[in-house]
């Protein structure tokens, strides 16, 4: 519109005409606000958060859902990304977790894992592998511990996770009857070890593309610890993998299985048909599946 007045006969007219249509114009500037407002609340919040785990400061981030409110107590879900990945990774639309939490109803944690761990090597005799629990060198990896190592079961990033459970228990509603941990490649593995090592803190896990392998008598990460003697070392796992993977084999999959279901631990081996990214993809249509098999070993939520 032109708003410059050329007639001074129709200066008041056109003065009335501006004046309606800048009203128009702001009304809708304020429709337009109003709906970008309701829109930041149709969806969970995602924050950034800090601790410090063996002198260093590490981040997390923490995905609260659609319609939360302090009133209710909610499942806790760890989503672990994979080697060279990151927090912001992992909570991105490829995973989809937090629109899974949307549509179940759970807040989700994502920490980031270490930037510069050193690489870890294995020597027995002459046999040597340098590096065995990474990929070119340095790259952000979750800690587990050294296969060789008195104490297989504590590491700065157990420390890390259980700080984490702390903090959100002190802070939120969380059903201690709810806490999963799933990954996706390497963040499988350390969904897997991370219950292992604090069963007693963890409901059930699910893993993508991870798995198990052994160095002779060696494990990696590793072995499952036995729950028929000791009942409370049991943690139901659930196993999602491609047989085209060409980046974690398959078989490591097939290893974990079945040393998990010797060890009395309920679990399932799903094999994906994803073809994308080498096999090594992680196929979001199971999402759904995925939460239904946590908690389907779980007793109900209590009551709001």
């Amino acid at each position: 519109m032109n708003l410059f007045i050329d007639s001074v006969q129709n200066k008041n007219s056109k003065k009335g005409e501006h004046m309606t249509n800048t009203a128009k114009k702001i009304l809708t500037v304020f429709l337009v606000l109003a709906i970008c407002i309701n829109f930041s609340f149709a969806a969970g919040t995602l924050s950034t958060n800090k601790m410090t785990i063996a002198g260093k400061e590490r981040t997390y981030l923490v995905y609260l859902p659609d319609g939360y409110t302090t009133s209710k107590t909610y499942p806790l879900v760890f989503m672990f990304h994979g080697l060279g990945g990151t927090a912001q990774g992992a909570a991105s639309s490829y995973y989809g977790i937090t629109e899974l939490a949307d549509q179940k109803g759970f807040i989700a944690v994502f920490p980031d894992s270490l930037k510069d761990l050193p690489p870890k090597d294995f020597k027995l005799f002459f046999y040597s592998v340098k590096g065995y629990d990474t990929i070119n060198g340095n790259k952000a990896r979750w800690d587990i511990a050294h296969i060789q190592a008195s104490d297989r079961y504590n590491t700065q990033d157990t420390d890390f996770v259980k700080g984490i459970l702390s903090t959100m228990k002190t802070n939120y509603k969380i059903s201690s009857d709810h806490v999963y941990f799933i990954g996706h490649s390497y963040g499988a593995i350390f969904a897997y070890y991370a219950s292992m090592c604090m069963p007693e803190k963890v409901t059930a896990f699910a893993g993508a593309s991870g798995g198990m392998v052994k160095y002779f008598v060696y494990t990696f990460p590793v072995a499952p610890r036995n729950a028929k003697t000791t009942p409370a070392y049991s943690v139901p796992g659930l196993l999602l993998h491609s047989q085209s993977d060409s980046v974690v084999p398959y078989s490591w999959d097939q290893t974990l299985y079945n040393a998990l279901k010797s060890n009395g631990h309920p679990t399932e081996l799903v094999t994906l048909s994803v073809t994308a990214e080498s096999g090594h993809a992680w196929d979001k249509t199971k999402n759904e599946y995925v939460w239904n098999w946590l908690i389907g070993y779980s007793p109900a939520l209590p009551a709001s």
